[in-house]
């Protein structure tokens, strides 16, 4: 169950039935909710109407190219800067991606929910593909940039270690690492990008979890996951590796799933399953 908190945004409501603090507040599925927040605050399809933090100056250490880079994409998409940050904005009603050459923005396709797609700019007629490409901010996940909505909303994971990743989970696991939450769709996106490594013998599963409280969520927001091309590190280390708060929660902008989704690293003792979904090897 949802509701609408006192700032205006979608949260997980924990309260029992007809127990809530804010009980004149809607509740209802994360859908209805969203629906109302979209037609209450307009956060689609306009950048305008979208409730963003006040865009930051360039920062005194980028070179006169990357402001160039950065002035074509704000003049052509919209631009936020956010601790340093650049975020391009966009339009909801296209796709997440754009075109690095021309800042044009691609509308929205299935295309792209293929690994390794391939797309011909139809403004400047230069080939984008899967991995190379712009990605806008995702509407609505300029929430995330408060700590409050990361700890009130639901995520998700995908896995194929099945119950064995319920066990990773359990307090005091000498083996424990940090955990990628992310969006469902992001979730999906790992689902078919690690098809080819698959041996056809896992249990392939969904979770959908969400943070407890208390949970303590790191300052920082960083450009992507520092651990993409090896393993995050044993919780057990602790401190802070690469930007990550290892004892709490960290954000990034995902580059590679649901490119342009807020994604999240975050020690496993602080997660809290709140239903689970097999899927099939060719779902």
């Amino acid at each position: 169950m949802y509701h609408i908190s006192k700032k205006g945004q979608l949260a997980i409501c924990r309260a029992e039935p007809g127990e809530c603090p804010l009980e004149d507040s809607p509740h209802g599925t994360q859908e209805e909710i969203e629906a109302q927040l979209e037609e209450s605050y307009g956060l689609t399809p306009t950048v305008s109407k979208r409730r963003l933090p006040p865009s930051e100056p360039m920062p005194e250490s980028w070179g006169e190219f990357e402001r160039e880079f950065w002035r074509a994409t704000e003049k052509k998409l919209g631009l936020l800067i956010y601790q340093g940050i650049p975020y391009a904005l966009g339009d909801s009603s296209k796709s997440n991606y754009y075109c690095l050459d021309c800042n044009e923005q691609f509308p929205k396709s299935d295309d792209f929910k293929t690994p390794s797609w391939r797309k011909k700019c139809q403004q400047c007629g230069e080939v984008s593909e899967d991995g190379v490409a712009g990605h806008v901010l995702k509407p609505g996940d300029e929430r995330f940039f408060e700590k409050e909505a990361v700890l009130e909303s639901e995520w998700y994971h995908y896995t194929a270690h099945g119950a064995d990743w319920e066990a990773f989970l359990e307090p005091g696991n000498p083996k424990a690492k940090l955990v990628h939450l992310g969006s469902k769709e992001s979730a999906l996106d790992r689902k078919s990008h690690t098809r080819l490594a698959r041996s056809g013998s896992e249990e392939l599963r969904l979770y959908r979890v969400r943070l407890k409280p208390g949970a303590v969520v790191a300052e920082n927001i960083l450009q992507d996951d520092p651990f993409n091309a090896k393993s995050a590190p044993l919780v057990s280390e602790g401190g802070v590796q690469r930007g990550i708060l290892m004892s709490g929660v960290t954000r990034y902008l995902n580059a590679y799933e649901d490119p342009g989704s807020m994604s999240l690293m975050v020690n496993p003792e602080l997660i809290e399953i709140v239903d689970m979904t097999e899927l099939d090897q060719d779902s």
